[in-house]
């Protein structure tokens, strides 16, 4: 994959990422509420030689699921951060142009920052190249640009 592809996939996915945060601190307190729930036990059920109960497998998936889910936020919340820092590396007019391809994109965009900004086309089209690198040197350092 090129640096420009990723560049642009990060940039996409990055207002998502915000929104998973709150997303997996609600799937987290749900899963909470169901560990912390009263179990009933089946009277007359034979135990199982060697085995584990349904309970306690869906106690320890339940374990599980929102370690896992802890891991996936803290991830998420380092790669917002680290977004965040190549978005700051730009201009105003750069971060404008990004915003309006990538992060929050509209229909006629570009027609849209032409008018925003007064530049022609290929100008815009030339910020957003220009932003792109400069974000991606801000981000990872000389990637064969």
């Amino acid at each position: 994959m090129s640096w420009k592809r990723f560049v642009e996939d990060e940039l996409r996915a990055y207002p998502y990422l915000k929104e998973s945060v709150g997303n997996i601190d609600e799937r987290i307190k749900l899963l909470e509420s169901e560990f912390c729930e009263p179990k009933a036990a089946r009277l007359g059920a034979t135990p199982k030689i060697g085995g584990t109960s349904t309970a306690e497998d869906s106690m320890i998936n339940n374990i599980y699921m929102r370690q896992r889910l802890a891991e996936n936020k803290n991830l998420a919340i380092s790669r917002i951060e680290l977004i965040e820092k190549g978005l700051n590396a730009l201009n105003a007019t750069e971060r404008r142009v990004l915003e309006l391809f990538y992060i929050n994109p509209q229909t006629n965009h570009v027609g849209r920052l032409m008018e925003e900004l007064g530049y022609e086309k290929t100008q815009i089209y030339r910020i957003r190249d220009r932003a792109l690198e400069k974000y991606a040197l801000a981000m990872c350092g000389a990637m064969s640009l």
